[in-house]
């Protein structure tokens, strides 16, 4: 389950906009997450979601497909400004669990990476790096 916070626009005025946001496991592998918006839009959205490999020092990566959202006719389209998600799951197979997103079992020195990496449809992309610190022992 998750939040998101968007801005969407009434003529000049620009309004905050709450959203809930359910991921689901998709088939092929992938998630698809539902978002929705109630006050002061009302939308409901699908964005797909897949796995991929990514480069050192990192695991895995997630492309996310985020559609326009439009609002009303004429009007911007809305702007996503956060979000959070929780995503996670496992299953136990003859006594052992196994668990769909893991973390090493060692963490690295300086903490574990973490990048995430938007692109616009303008071909603007921004990136932001974080180390995520260890946990204690």
């Amino acid at each position: 389950m998750g939040e998101g916070l968007g801005v969407v626009s009434f003529g000049a005025e620009r309004v905050n906009e709450k959203v809930s946001i359910q991921a689901f496991f998709a088939p092929a592998g992938g998630l698809t997450f539902y978002v929705e918006g109630s006050t002061p839009t009302s939308f409901q959205i699908l964005e797909k979601a897949q796995w991929a490999a990514a480069g050192a020092p990192y695991g895995s990566r997630l492309n996310i497909e985020v559609p326009l959202i439009e609002t009303l006719p004429g009007a911007d389209d809305a702007s996503v400004l956060s979000f959070k998600v929780t995503v996670g799951a496992a299953y136990r197979k003859a006594k052992k669990v196994h668990s769909y997103l893991t973390l090493p079992k060692i963490c690295p020195r300086g903490g574990y990476p973490l990048k995430s990496e938007l692109k616009f449809l303008s071909g603007e992309t921004v990136t932001v790096a974080y180390k995520h610190p260890c946990p204690d022992k």
